[in-house]
């Protein structure tokens, strides 16, 4: 079965991603207007809501990715250049996942930690 025949399920999850995205977005942006209250269980409730937020940007992404590749695609194992367009499609991917995580982690505010 070729790549193909998952085109349209996948343009779904794409098309749902974006939307997600977006929300995430719009989300994020009212959680760093609700940590400049003057209220300090205000500024708690909203600081652990962009955590979380930002945690299931960071570990549901690679669950999917792990579970495409294994049970939507098993037959690509066989086929070297199907495997290679999804192994492509993962890596750009990988790259707007990670935009996406350091985008809304800025949005949020969270900072780095301080190194050693």
């Amino acid at each position: 079965m070729a790549i193909n025949a998952y085109a349209g399920d996948l343009d779904i999850i794409v098309a749902l991603a974006a939307v997600l995205f977006i929300l995430s977005l719009f989300y994020a942006y009212r959680l760093r207007l609700g940590t400049q209250s003057d209220k300090p269980r205000r500024i708690d409730k909203a600081r652990r809501r962009g955590y979380l937020l930002i945690g299931l940007w960071v570990i549901l992404p690679p669950i999917w990715f792990f579970f495409e590749l294994q049970f939507l695609h098993t037959n690509l194992m066989s086929s070297p250049n199907e495997l290679s367009r999804v192994a492509h499609a993962q890596h750009l991917g990988r790259n707007i996942w990670l935009t996406i995580v350091v985008v809304l982690a800025a949005i949020v505010g969270i900072k780095r930690s301080p190194g050693p």
